[in-house]
């Protein structure tokens, strides 16, 4: 699995803010929002090859909805 770094540093537990993930190639690997550490709104996460792999959306840290693909980027 290819290596990601996160723009943002610290634990989540306290985190507000959009936190993002990048591939060592550049690619945005990972994007979500946070409240005082609890997942809210889209959460979109990508392969290193640029193909969205999921996308969730929370509300106050739990999912409401997800959806997932496949390698080559066809609906689960």
């Amino acid at each position: 699995m290819p290596q990601t770094q996160s723009i943002a540093t610290g634990e989540y537990e306290n985190y507000t803010g959009v936190w993002r993930s990048y591939f060592e190639n550049g690619n945005l690997a990972y994007r979500g929002e946070f409240v005082y550490g609890k997942q809210v709104g889209k959460h979109v996460s990508w392969r290193d090859n640029g193909v969205k792999m999921s996308e969730r959306v929370y509300k106050d840290g739990a999912i409401v909805s997800m959806v997932e693909w496949d390698e080559s980027g066809k609906l689960k």
